[in-house]
């Protein structure tokens, strides 16, 4: 992934990474994945997890 240009700030991505798994707790899972949206292994790993929560919440209603 290009990690270059004028909106690229390293630090400040690391502290906006920190702060938001801080303030989503340990109730919310992040994923942290080095694809850009439109990369297959990041359409992968979303489908997956799609699928994973809803067969989680069909099986509540079982």
């Amino acid at each position: 992934m290009k990690r270059e240009g004028p909106f690229y700030d390293r630090e400040a991505d690391e502290q906006f990474i920190e702060e938001l798994q801080r303030s989503l707790g340990k109730q919310v899972g992040l994923i942290l994945l080095s694809y850009p949206l439109n990369h297959p292994v990041f359409a992968q790993t979303v489908i997956e997890k799609l699928c994973k929560h809803l067969e989680l919440e069909h099986s509540k209603l079982a």
